[in-house]
């Protein structure tokens, strides 16, 4: 298994499952989701031109491993979602001469849209709450989306992205022409653009083996195809002002990963992007540049699954509250399997457990409003029920029993609850 991760988890996290589609008020979006519908959910947002398959299986396999329902999409005008169709002002040579001269780009859509049309695909996918992961202009998409909607978006990791501010290092001249390439009279001419651009986002310390370029943008091709769209998306990028005012007001977990051999968002824009987003962490990976490269996949991944991790176990805080469950379940189990009686002040005092438990488990909001943190509240309850079959036990076989024996059955409880845990949990 990947990273040492468990064998029995890969079940659930087949990156073959089905490509669906939501179809939202002004675009319709392709998307996967891999994993139980019932763990956090993380959404994965793309970077510029990049389709849903662009997320490497190995890097989405050990994210869902670590327990986490992940989706990725295709963004509108690439993939399998919608194309829109761009005014006939609409022109990437004119707009790129624009925003050198320092003049006001104009774009068909913005970054905003597509923030709000990632939000709407998980309006469609009824998830209140996420984590977010985006990659280069994903990145600059997520950035918006946790403004948009602070109460709803977890936590953000940032994977080679920028603040867009001005000032930060610009990449090369020839790397920009290769990014702005956009026209082919042929698929066999796409493929080796492709596989330039490819080539030139990767790092310096890593040779690249052209066939495998090749077979990248090969399979990129056959799925969907549409460079006009790709313009759009650069024109977008181009039109978006700096965000530092947006990042100094984010208040959201946040981790800012970046490359120090990044050529097309040099290192700096990781340092600045972290330094205007409180309390965010950052992680520079050495040699790492524009692209999830086989050699840089376990660094990445070293760096992004701690931090999620970690994120997950936020809500440790409810752990113990939450187990004051346990004396009353055994109550019951105890009255179901071998006869006890309640008395009035065990059935007044599980009652008043039970009511402490829901309000532990409440989430202020905004606006003074309440949410209830029901998968908490669920794990901790099915914790519970496991942990209370080691008194049952217990209590089963101490009686009459001489001491080795009782210790026995009193393990045996603790085996029970242990298994619970991994199969169910």
């Amino acid at each position: 298994a990947l990273l040492g991760l468990p064998s029995w988890a890969a079940s659930r996290c087949d990156v073959n499952v089905p490509t669906e589609r939501a179809d939202l008020a002004q675009v319709s979006l392709a998307y996967q989701s891999i994993g139980r519908a019932s763990d956090p959910a993380l959404l994965l947002v793309m970077g510029l031109g990049g389709q849903l398959i662009h997320w490497p299986d190995e890097v989405v396999v050990a994210l869902c491993q670590q327990g986490f329902r992940v989706i990725r999409y295709d963004n509108r005008d690439v993939g399998l979602s919608t194309w829109r169709q761009a005014p006939l002002e609409a022109n990437l040579t004119f707009e790129v001469l624009r925003y050198k001269l320092g003049l006001p780009v104009a774009a068909p859509y913005s970054l905003t849209d597509m923030a709000d049309d990632a939000l709407g695909l998980m309006d469609a996918l009824h998830v209140e709450q996420f984590h977010v992961l985006g990659a280069s202009m994903g990145g600059m998409i997520a950035q918006h989306m946790a403004a948009m909607a602070p109460q709803r978006v977890e936590s953000l990791t940032l994977i080679m992205t920028t603040s867009g501010a001005e000032g930060l290092p610009a990449p090369s001249a020839a790397l920009v022409q290769l990014l702005s390439r956009r026209g082919a009279p042929n698929r066999q001419v796409a493929l080796e653009q492709q596989a330039d651009l490819l080539a030139a986002l990767g790092s310096p310390a890593v040779t690249d083996d052209r066939q495998v370029l090749l077979h990248q943008a090969a399979l990129s091709y056959d799925r969907a195809f549409n460079p006009e769209g790709v313009k759009r998306q650069i024109m977008a990028i181009l039109a978006e002002p700096s965000r530092v005012a947006l990042l100094n007001q984010l208040r959201v977990p946040t981790l800012v990963v970046h490359g120090t051999a990044d050529p097309l968002l040099p290192v700096m824009h990781g340092v600045h992007l972290a330094a205007h987003i409180r309390g965010s962490q950052l992680k520079l990976i050495p040699g790492l540049a524009h692209r999830f490269q086989e050699a840089f996949k376990e660094p990445l991944l070293a760096a992004v699954l701690p931090y999620l991790k970690a994120l997950k176990l936020n809500d440790a805080s409810t752990v113990v509250p939450i187990f004051q469950l346990i004396p009353v379940i055994s109550f019951v189990l105890g009255w179901i399997f071998l006869g006890e009686t309640l008395t009035a002040n065990q059935l007044a005092g599980g009652a008043l457990i039970v009511v402490g438990a829901i309000v532990i488990s409440l989430e202020m909001q905004e606006g003074k409003r309440y949410r209830l943190k029901k998968d908490v509240l669920l794990l901790m309850g099915l914790s519970s029920l496991l942990y209370s079959f080691h008194f049952l036990f217990f209590k089963m076989f101490a009686v009459d029993t001489q001491f080795w024996t009782t210790e026995l059955w009193e393990n045996v409880g603790f085996i029970a609850f242990g298994m619970g845990l991994v199969v169910f949990i």
